[in-house]
């Protein structure tokens, strides 16, 4: 299983992560549980040992292998999108916490989740930079609601730069 998540195929590394979620979120909500919303796991990412996904509205860490969920981000509003960075140190993600849908990054240990973007607009986390230090997003940063545009902003927070993409 574990070779069949590196594959690039998005179809099949898509199935496989969330049949991982699937089977973890069962386990950590407990497989004897009648609870209806059990399962109801989205925006699943993996990293070298641990898969993140959005539950409820939270941000859930769980072994690879298997075992008990924690949750690693549940303020009040929004949270989704998780990605982990390219060491599997830090997750970065979408949430509303200040009214509009902004880029967080958070230690997978836990902690106050940073904010990366200001716009006032919503801006859709894609992934992390390769090197890790910057998120790549699209937002509609020009005015165009419909226009939406690929962005790379610092980790840290800064000013979005816009990709040569035509």
């Amino acid at each position: 299983l574990p070779r069949l998540c590196m594959t690039q195929h998005p179809s099949v590394r898509a199935f496989v992560l969330s049949a991982i979620v699937l089977s973890t979120a069962g386990a950590a909500l407990g497989a004897d549980d009648p609870d209806p919303t059990r399962g109801l796991c989205r925006y699943p990412d993996i990293s070298g040992d641990s898969v993140v996904f959005v539950y409820a509205n939270d941000i859930w860490i769980v072994p690879k292998q298997g075992g008990t969920a924690r949750p690693v981000a549940s303020p009040p509003g929004f949270e989704g999108s998780p990605r982990f960075s390219p060491d599997g140190s830090t997750i970065a993600f979408r949430a509303n916490y200040d009214e509009g849908i902004d880029l967080y990054t958070l230690p997978v240990a836990g902690g106050i989740p940073q904010r990366v973007t200001h716009h006032p607009g919503a801006e859709t986390l894609n992934d992390w930079a390769p090197d890790g230090k910057s998120l790549v997003l699209t937002a509609n940063l020009s005015g165009l609601a419909r226009a939406s545009k690929l962005y790379t902003v610092p980790a840290t927070g800064g000013l979005p730069t816009q990709l040569p993409v035509p």
